[in-house]
């Protein structure tokens, strides 16, 4: 009796997995998607991107790049589109993320005075003295 039900419950696996497998052909062929995302403009997204390489986040790569664009500008976007504009815009930097030959980030102390972080350490560890 447990061979029976175990067989007929593999038929049926086996029978919804085709049946998954057609409706996703189907879906494919008539150029369905999961959803409607209708994506943000190339120039707004070209800008963004041109923005974000300016400033320290340029040594991300296209998926922090590409949840940057998300999250900070709330911009819906593809993956590859961001791919392809980082490798018009940066071609540099996308040559050495396929070496994987990456920059440090260059540091610039802002202050004109030379005032940084350690400074104060500094004085506090000549008290102690």
């Amino acid at each position: 009796m447990m061979q029976a039900t175990l067989g007929s419950t593999s038929k049926l696996a086996a029978s919804l997995y085709l049946q998954a497998n057609i409706a996703q052909e189907r879906l494919a062929a008539l150029g369905l998607k999961r959803r409607n995302v209708v994506e943000t403009r190339l120039t707004l997204v070209h800008q963004a991107i041109k923005n974000e390489l300016q400033t320290s986040n340029c040594c991300l790569g296209y998926r922090s790049i590409w949840r940057l664009l998300q999250m900070k500008y709330g911009y819906t976007i593809k993956r590859s589109t961001v791919i392809m504009l980082l490798a018009i815009m940066d071609p540099v930097g996308s040559r050495l993320h396929k070496v994987k030959r990456l920059t440090r980030r260059t540091y610039v102390n802002k202050h004109i005075d030379g005032y940084d972080k350690l400074k104060p350490l500094l004085a506090f560890q000549s008290c102690l003295y």
